[in-house]
């Protein structure tokens, strides 16, 4: 049966959204940046990010076909972690079938969703995955902060929500507190992709994108340690006593504002 497309309005700004995954459990409206929670009747509020480009040249609503499936990509999550950051898009077919695309500092990789007839508890798991009969070597695993969000999303995220996932060879699981999901994967080469993408992906213009952010973070700390250790060298050299240097407003005792860090997100991949 063909996915029905529903209308709501923002919370925060009244603009007209649609979805077109009944899935769906977050959506970022387009016009004032505001995550919404679907879970929630009154489509709770669950904080804001500011609109930036997508690495590769991908865009919300683009189509993509891969293994014979059309779908349009429909949201999008970056992630930082481990002093890198990557990124996973929600494709959704007209069918209401499921897939996401792992973007990860160029390389790509195909997820589909599914559910084990035997499911495990991820964080009991040690060096191998056994899932229905099924041994998979664990490769990787850690945990994750969500940086970004666009469109809609079957997961129920806000800004700076934490992660677990783990990766093995053809499988992965990402998982929460309240909510797990477990994938099969497979890698894709940029061809495919691109050919999936009917040939619009911009691969050397993603990577600059990402750089670019990555040292944008690391010059907001090497601003931030900076200005730290002005205000500390003016605090031991200024005559001590002096009422104007009381109320000139160096202080290292007040609270420092600093969000240029986190507030984008983006400082490097998986």
């Amino acid at each position: 049966m063909a996915s029905q497309v529903r209308e709501i309005n923002c919370k925060k700004c009244g603009a007209p959204l649609e979805l077109h995954n009944p899935a769906s459990r977050t959506v970022r409206c387009g016009y004032c940046g505001s995550v919404l929670d679907l879970t929630k009747p009154e489509y709770e509020v669950m904080g804001a990010f500011r609109r930036r480009s997508l690495p590769a040249g991908i865009r919300i609503g683009m189509p993509a076909t891969f293994e014979g499936i059309q779908y349009h990509v429909r949201g999008a999550i970056g992630y930082v972690g481990d002093g890198s950051v990557w990124f996973e898009f929600m494709l959704v077919s007209d069918q209401g079938q499921v897939a996401w695309l792992e973007y990860d500092e160029g390389d790509f990789a195909l997820f589909h969703p599914f559910r084990p007839k035997q499911p495990v508890d991820p964080n009991t798991v040690g060096t191998t995955l056994d899932l229905d009969g099924q041994r998979h070597m664990v490769l990787e695993r850690g945990r994750m902060r969500v940086c970004y969000l666009e469109g809609e999303l079957s997961w129920r995220l806000k800004k700076d929500q934490v992660i677990n996932y783990l990766d093995a060879q053809t499988v992965g699981v990402e998982w929460t507190s309240k909510e797990v999901e477990y994938f099969t994967r497979r890698k894709l080469g940029w061809s495919e992709v691109q050919e999936a993408f009917g040939g619009k992906l911009q691969m050397a213009s993603s990577r600059r994108e990402i750089s670019s952010e990555a040292e944008t973070s690391k010059a907001g700390l090497v601003v931030f340690f900076a200005i730290v250790a002005i205000i500390i060298f003016l605090a031991l050299v200024l005559p001590k006593g002096s009422g104007s240097s009381s109320s000139s407003g160096y202080s290292t005792g007040g609270r420092t504002s600093w969000g240029g860090g986190t507030s984008g997100g983006f400082s490097g991949g998986k």
